[in-house]
């Protein structure tokens, strides 16, 4: 075959390939038409269910919401009327209270009159008694002092007849309890800041009374021998070589009685300690006594802190006072003690003292 004739049927081929092509492009394009055609059907068809399911959704939600509102207004109806029930109720109640109220005034008043009526016959009564126990106190003190002063004339008139028992006859003197120039410390006081206290005074007053003509170290010495006994002195005697003057004796003398350790035992024994009534002691002065003990540490304790600390040693009545009174000073709380000792007094005036006939 020659070149020519390969060239004309390899040109015929490539037509014939062409249309081909040709007619396959067009089959393609027709096939792809249809289907684009049949994909804007399917999403029309799609933006119509979503439309519908929209539209439902929206009646749903309507519907939904005009039930909530029945509901709650159904509630609200419910709720007014149960709120409107117990007002009738609670306005009857009231009503029937102002009534039952009325209706007992008179007899409480009356009540209340024949109490206070009895209360103040009561209280005349005790008033009558303790009027005809101080008389009859008073009687007998005017007796006591007539008998003391017979006594007295008898004793003056056997002493003028027996002189020669004068010799043998013991006579007692009492001195003054305040005298201030007469203070023992043997180691055992309870309050040993108080002692300090007095024996300055003292010490102070024989160095303006002496001058300064006088050995300051004698004199202070001298001061301190004469206020000491026991053990006291005993340890003064052991350590004035050390000491030269009255601050270096104040510093030694609290290191020894009124250290930290002494502070504590007796701060531990003051919270342990509880008021007896028949102890020696009344109510204000076991406060004032403790009060002083208290006042005294390092570190000081406040009032209130004082208080606090010795209430719970009484009853609890005078606990109960404390607290609704809020009693915080020391001050306020000695004049409640003074009251129930005054009360515990006029009891016993009542209890013990009877008006008798003269008995000779």
């Amino acid at each position: 075959m020659d070149m020519n004739a390969l060239i004309q049927l390899l040109t015929k081929q490539h037509e014939e390939l062409s249309k081909k092509m040709d007619q396959t492009k067009h089959e393609l394009k027709i096939e792809i038409k249809v289907e684009i055609e049949d994909i804007k059907k399917d999403l029309k068809i799609s933006r119509q269910k979503m439309e519908n399911l929209e539209h439902k959704m929206d009646n749903i939600e309507a519907r939904m919401g005009q039930q909530l509102e029945a509901r709650e207004e159904k509630n609200m109806y419910a709720i007014k009327e149960q709120v409107q029930h117990l007002e009738d109720k609670i306005e009857s109640e009231r009503r029937e209270d102002k009534i039952n109220l009325k209706n007992d005034i008179p007899e409480l008043r009356k009540q209340s009159e024949h109490e206070q009526e009895r209360n103040h016959r009561r209280q005349k009564a005790t008033e009558d008694k303790i009027v005809e126990q101080v008389q009859y106190l008073e009687e007998q003190k005017r007796r006591i002092h007539v008998v003391e002063d017979k006594i007295e004339e008898l004793q003056h008139t056997t002493n003028k007849s027996k002189p020669s028992i004068q010799s043998n006859q013991i006579h007692i003197t009492c001195t003054g309890g305040n005298n201030s120039e007469n203070i023992k410390f043997n180691g055992r006081f309870s309050n040993p800041n108080e002692y300090l206290k007095k024996l300055r005074r003292i010490y102070e007053k024989n160095k303006i009374k002496y001058g300064s003509e006088s050995n300051d170290q004698e004199q202070l010495y001298e001061t301190i021998e004469n206020s000491m006994e026991g053990s006291a002195l005993q340890w003064w005697q052991l350590n004035k070589d050390k000491i030269i003057n009255w601050k270096e004796f104040e510093e030694a003398f609290t290191e020894k009685y009124w250290n930290q350790e002494i502070q504590r035992h007796l701060k531990q024994k003051i919270d342990l300690e509880k008021y007896r009534s028949e102890g020696r002691l009344s109510r204000v002065e076991y406060f004032l006594e403790r009060v002083l003990v208290l006042k005294s540490m390092t570190p000081s304790f406040s009032e209130a802190e004082i208080v606090g600390i010795l209430t719970p040693h009484y009853g609890e009545i005078i606990q109960t006072a404390q607290r609704v009174q809020n009693l915080c000073c020391i001050k306020d709380f000695e004049a409640l003690l003074q009251r129930e000792d005054m009360l515990d007094t006029q009891k016993s005036l009542q209890g013990r003292f009877r008006p008798r006939q003269d008995s000779q």
